[in-house]
């Protein structure tokens, strides 16, 4: 009989319960660093952080508790010597209690930043998504023709191609539209083909010319 009401008393030491709560608490974080790491894209020296706070912070831990539990036999013998005092709420009594409060503070911090990070990462999908359901248009612009006979016009030819690229570049840069580039399209100025076959060569889609 003696030996259970030593083994009771010893389980309900603040202390010996803070310990207990504390460490079985970090052994689940510290399990689930797995996953933080895997989907969150952290690395190995966050388990090694983790693992560092919360062996120092189990001396605060058990400080605190310590502390805040040193006053409870008063506490109770007031509650006893008046009997119209109500007792603290079941909430409000385990928030006192260090054992309950400072690890579920830890476990709430954790949740707290995990969904900020789902949050975040939701977003990023979001752009994503939306990024890609806006599909890039691909064009080059063909060397155009000089219908004029005259070769001397030649640089006012080249000169509309160029000038008709560059404001199509400015267009891209606002939106999914990619522009090949003058030297390359050159390449092709007399090239005697069919217009689907120069884009197939091209990589393009569009071919103003």
């Amino acid at each position: 009989m003696a030996q259970q009401k030593n083994i009771k008393s010893f389980i309900s030491n603040p202390l010996v319960q803070t310990f207990l709560i504390y460490v079985s608490g970090g052994w689940i974080v510290l399990e689930m660093t797995d996953y933080f790491i895997n989907n969150y894209g952290l690395n190995e020296t966050f388990r090694d952080v983790l693992l560092i706070i919360m062996l120092s912070g189990l001396p605060v831990a058990l400080l605190l508790s310590w502390f805040l539990s040193r006053d409870k036999p008063e506490e109770d013998e007031d509650l006893e010597a008046v009997p119209d005092k109500k007792a603290p709420g079941f909430f409000k009594d385990m928030l006192k209690r260090p054992w309950f409060s400072i690890p579920g503070s830890v476990l709430f911090l954790l949740i707290v930043a995990s969904l900020i990070r789902l949050v975040y990462r939701h977003g990023s999908d979001i752009d994503v998504s939306l990024g890609q359901s806006q599909a890039e248009i691909s064009l080059a612009v063909l060397p155009f023709i000089n219908y004029t006979g005259n070769t001397e016009q030649e640089w006012l030819v080249a000169g509309q191609q160029e000038t008709l690229i560059n404001e199509l570049s400015k267009i891209s840069q606002v939106r999914p539209l990619r522009v090949i580039s003058r030297h390359t399209v050159n390449a092709f100025k007399n090239y005697d083909k069919p217009v689907p076959e120069l884009a197939r060569e091209i990589s393009v889609e569009y071919l103003p010319c």
